[in-house]
């Protein structure tokens, strides 16, 4: 496992509340996420909200293992820390690399530290997942809401005019990114490369709050209007949504046609 460079260092000891010394840190990079085509939801994260989230993974978001929060009484202990970020073009989409440090030694949930930098080391833990929630859904056909009261009449997956309807994701902001055995987002994870030179309030309200899954075909989005996505093990992206009724696809087409009588 890598040490950090005495400029990595400097920026892990803005975060460390105790300095850490190079002897006393692994780092790793990762990619984390990008702007590629979501199959499963038909929707793209847009370069703006992208932006936002590499700043949000510079300023600091928690390493986790194969997201705990999943079952919403658990307890999730970070096992390490973004402390850095870059945007990197990569076959016409952008793709956000995150590095993260751990403190050698921790040991949680019968897993340590030194553990999981072994694996990374030898190849055998390769893979990260992000926890991400959207507040601001665009439609890639119209550039209207998506969902809402405001909403417009076109829906992920169909054509018009020969254009597929996706979902934009231009808002929100990243909870966490975690070391799974099999991620969602295409591309996402430990890397090769040269390393470059609100969340307690949360997780309480979730554990209050009853979800369920987005449906696909829905068209509005009840209570705050946020979205919650994670990607599970080998079932690929998931979305979660405060469990109320939404409009659904056939709602919003009957709705459509009765505009236009």
């Amino acid at each position: 496992m890598a040490k950090p460079t005495p400029e990595q260092l400097a920026k892990i000891n803005q975060k460390a509340l105790v300095p850490l010394t190079d002897e006393q840190t692994h780092v790793f990079q990762a990619r984390i996420i990008g702007t590629k085509r979501i199959d499963k939801y038909k929707m793209k994260i847009t370069p703006n909200f992208l932006r936002k989230m590499a700043d949000q993974v510079k300023e600091g978001v928690a390493l986790l293992v194969d997201h705990p929060w999943q079952k919403w009484e658990a307890l999730s202990f970070p096992y390490g820390r973004t402390f850095d970020s870059r945007i990197i073009e990569e076959g016409g989409e952008l793709e956000l690399y995150g590095d993260h440090y751990m403190a050698k030694g921790l040991e949680a949930d019968g897993i340590s530290t030194d553990q999981l930098a072994t694996g990374i080391d030898s190849g055998t833990i390769f893979d990260t997942s992000a926890r991400f929630v959207t507040t601001k859904h665009v439609c890639g056909i119209c550039g209207g809401d998506y969902y809402g009261p405001s909403a417009c009449f076109h829906i992920r997956g169909q054509m018009y005019d020969d254009k597929e309807c996706l979902v934009l994701a231009d808002d929100g902001y990243i909870m966490e990114n975690s070391i799974v055995f099999d991620g969602g987002y295409e591309g996402a994870g430990i890397t090769r490369e040269s390393l470059s030179m609100k969340q307690h309030d949360e997780a309480e309200q979730q554990r209050q709050t009853e979800y369920e899954p987005l449906p696909l075909d829905a068209k509005s989005l009840d209570g705050d209007g946020r979205v919650f996505y994670f990607f599970s093990n080998k079932g690929g992206m998931s979305a979660f949504v405060s469990k109320k009724q939404h409009q659904t696809k056939e709602q919003a087409e009957t709705l459509a046609k009765e505009m236009t009588l």
